[in-house]
């Protein structure tokens, strides 16, 4: 019976350490197994974060390149629009030039067209100025001769003109112009109402106008005009002889310190416009001034010249 419990013990104690061997080893096997599953776990964490990181890489070194892709596209863009800038520029630069070059051109032509005409039509002027003094110098001769048929008063005025008239050659007519002018076609009765001459095509349609002849000289005015004739005319005292010449005028007495007396002398220089007037320089009005014997500077103080210019744009 010992024995047998001795038996029954020593089986149970084997079952007991068999257990507990089991035990053991299952522990083991679930520790060995966690272990494995922690390592598979870590490795699978370890090769998501590879692949994180390697796609991360990637998505940064691709918008490395997309960006230096974009800043290089920049660069060229930049470079190009400065190329075509700098082309423009140059471009409106060389057109600048040109039109510049062009515009000197056409000033230097206009200048030298302008003193073309102005040097043509200072030699026109003399001309006539020249031809207007060989008329006059030829009245002047046969009015010497009348001058002891005149009384005092008279002759004394008649002498002063034609010593005024002798100056005529001193003036510089290239620049200060000649009034237009033209010869009678015909003799002129004394209140006749027209005049026919040889040429009307410098006269305006009305205006004022000097006759003179051997006899002298008168202010007259005409209305209107029809192919060689002026019309309407008022002021013939006095019959003309077909030699007469009839010249475009102003009313000079309208300048500040011209009289008729004045205005008389200046006709014998041969001076009858506002257009003359307002050309006179400061030779021309010195020059003037002796020859018609009037105050030394009175025509520089009374500015006769800026007065007919301004006289002159209101006709």
């Amino acid at each position: 019976a010992e024995a047998e419990a001795a038996k029954v013990k020593a089986e149970a104690e084997a079952t007991k350490v068999k257990a507990e061997a089991e035990a053991e080893a299952a522990k083991v096997k679930a520790e060995a197994e966690a272990e494995a599953t922690k390592a598979k776990a870590e490795a699978e964490a370890a090769k998501m974060k590879a692949e994180v990181e390697a796609e991360a890489a990637k998505a940064k070194a691709d918008a490395e390149a997309e960006l230096a892709k974009v800043k290089a596209e920049a660069e060229v863009a930049k470079a190009k629009a400065e190329a075509e800038a700098e082309a423009q520029r140059i471009e409106a630069e060389k057109a600048k030039a040109e039109a510049e070059a062009e515009a000197a051109k056409l000033k230097a032509e206009a200048k030298a067209e302008a003193e073309a005409e102005a040097e043509a039509k200072r030699l026109a002027a003399e001309k006539a100025a020249a031809n207007r003094i060989k008329q006059m110098e030829k009245e002047m001769e046969a009015r010497r001769k009348r001058l002891e048929s005149l009384d005092e008063k008279t002759r004394k005025k008649e002498e002063e003109l034609l010593r005024v008239a002798e100056k005529a050659k001193s003036i510089d007519f290239g620049t200060l112009g000649v009034a237009t002018s033209t010869k009678l076609k015909k003799k002129v009765e004394k209140n006749s109402t027209e005049l026919e001459v040889g040429d009307t095509s410098q006269f305006s349609e009305s205006g004022e106008a000097y006759i003179s002849d051997v006899g002298g000289g008168s202010r007259i005015s005409w209305k209107s005009k029809s192919g060689s004739k002026l019309m309407g005319i008022k002021g013939i005292k006095r019959a003309f002889a077909a030699s007469a010449i009839v010249t475009a005028r102003d009313d000079l007495q309208t300048i500040k310190g011209i009289g008729p007396f004045i205005e008389d002398k200046l006709h014998a220089l041969g001076i009858f416009t506002f257009d003359q007037v307002g050309n006179m320089n400061s030779e021309l009005e010195d020059t003037v001034n002796v020859a018609i014997e009037f105050f030394p500077g009175r025509i520089k103080r009374d500015e006769w010249a800026k007065q007919a210019r301004k006289l002159a744009k209101k006709r």
